[in-house]
């Protein structure tokens, strides 16, 4: 008997001759999973997972904070799951309750997806009574007809639902139910038996879903690479134990989702929310008088309270001292260095600030020989811009294929149509502005979320409907 065997054995014996209860009449209302996956056309979609423990891996974070992964998770998820089996992954219907109630508060309200080992119908309006908008179904676990009688239950509770298969045989059986009944179907990348994964699986199975249902990758994305390679196969991917582990999950997610982006040239508080929930992993506030994007310190102060997110300041040949200061005032994590400041104005900060601090310079791929005549001297992180820098003038891509950047921020015009392209390239960052603009210097929500849209790699549904 195999680890998952093991675990359902228990269920069973737990649940046996338990009657289903009533769905509570305060339950909250339900959120359409489906439509949560099928909302950016042929863009891929992400379930991004709070997952205490696994059997394979142990304890993957040694404390759980609901809020800090609502913060994390809301901007960039479609929907967001959580483990509800207290004794083999660490979670419970509390978590999910506590969970979606911070998603709530953080005004970034998503499906939740409860995932448990679902033997029995009542856990299913457990779960509902914990606020959960949809249940996991596993053809590894359930025969054709307890799926049917599953199925039945959430019919009736008015749920959303993944039915998991992780190999031909379950997915067939899983396909025989119809699309108004199993919309979404997922397929596990790791083997339920040895649990090892194998990102081949959903490569090999997919072709096999029709159309009509949504598609989701499990287990095993634990990089934008692994996002990129799986996604002309699929509608959206189901990850979390790489974003659990991660030393940061807020920073992690945004990685994964839609790259590393720092939204420039921020300069009111609804700037701040609106680059927040496109999800901006940084505030750029320009410091440089005269630009159209320049934000005095109140100003700025407002932005980063507002975002909650890190802030870039960006000087132009400005004073070391009051580079220094303004950093030091507002706690911003990086000062972004974009004129011709000397080599000896970068040592000096990198001194001064320490490492709370990094030290960002702006240089063209063609100087790039110049930005390090020292090891003190070089900046953290180089960000490779056109000339001149700021402009909103494109640079050449091309430029940088071949380089190892994944330390480096790419900035130079970014527009929706070379976003991905940039991505690609494998940077630390991007740094944008002017594509988040209805005007020079204004920033519009509207043109942020599609920038930020753009980000996402297409999903199989663009590959079906290529011409």
């Amino acid at each position: 008997m195999n680890v998952l065997e093991r675990i359902a054995a228990g269920k069973r014996a737990k649940y046996a001759g338990v009657a289903v209860p009533a769905v509570d009449v305060d339950a909250p209302p339900v959120r359409d999973i489906a439509s949560a996956l099928r909302r950016r056309d042929d863009r891929t979609h992400f379930i991004l997972e709070v997952k205490p423990a696994s059997p394979s891996a142990g304890r993957l974070r040694d404390h759980i904070e609901p809020a800090m992964f609502a913060r994390a998770y809301g901007p960039v998820a479609d929907a967001v799951s959580v483990l509800v089996d207290r004794t083999h992954f660490g979670g419970s219907l509390e978590l999910l309750s506590e969970v979606r109630a911070a998603l709530d508060r953080l005004g970034t309200p998503r499906p939740v997806l409860a995932k448990d080992i679902v033997v029995h119908p009542a856990q299913i309006i457990e779960a509902r009574n914990a606020g959960a908008d949809a249940v996991l179904l596993m053809t590894s676990v359930l025969d054709d007809a307890e799926i049917d009688r599953c199925l039945g239950v959430v019919e009736r509770a008015g749920m959303g639902v993944v039915v998991e298969t992780s190999n031909e045989a379950e997915l067939r059986r899983a396909l025989a139910f119809s699309p108004q009944r199993a919309p979404v179907i997922g397929i596990n990348n790791r083997d339920l038996g040895s649990l090892k994964i194998d990102l081949s699986t959903v490569e090999r199975l997919s072709r096999l879903v029709p159309s009509d249902r949504v598609l989701v990758s499990e287990s095993g994305i634990a990089s934008r690479r692994d996002v990129d390679r799986l996604a002309p196969h699929v509608d959206a991917f189901l990850a979390g134990s790489a974003l659990v582990r991660a030393p940061d999950p807020f920073d992690a997610a945004r990685a994964l989702v839609v790259g590393r982006v720092k939204a420039c040239g921020l300069r009111t508080a609804d700037d701040g929310i609106a680059a927040h929930v496109c999800g901006a992993r940084f505030a750029g506030l320009v410091f440089a008088p005269g630009s159209v994007r320049a934000v005095g310190i109140a100003a700025a102060r407002e932005v980063l309270e507002a975002s909650t997110l890190p802030g870039v300041g960006v000087f132009v040949d400005d004073e070391v001292e009051r580079v220094a200061r303004i950093a030091r005032d507002l706690g911003l994590v990086a000062v972004q260095l974009h004129g011709n400041e000397p080599s000896s104005d970068v040592a000096r900060l990198r001194e001064t600030l320490g490492a709370s601090c990094e030290v960002w310079r702006a240089v063209h791929p063609a100087h790039v020989e110049t930005t390090a005549v020292t090891t003190n001297a070089a900046p953290d992180r180089r960000v490779f811009d056109a000339i001149p820098g700021g402009s909103g003038a494109p640079l050449s891509l091309d430029a940088l294929a071949g380089r190892n950047i994944d330390r480096d921020i790419v900035a130079g015009g970014l527009r929706r149509e070379s976003a991905l392209d940039a991505l690609r390239l494998e940077p630390y960052a991007l740094d944008v502005s002017s594509a988040l603009e209805s005007a020079r210097g204004v920033k519009c929500p509207r043109a942020m979320a599609s920038f930020f849209g753009a980000l996402r790699p297409f999903g199989r549904r663009h590959l079906k409907e290529a011409p």
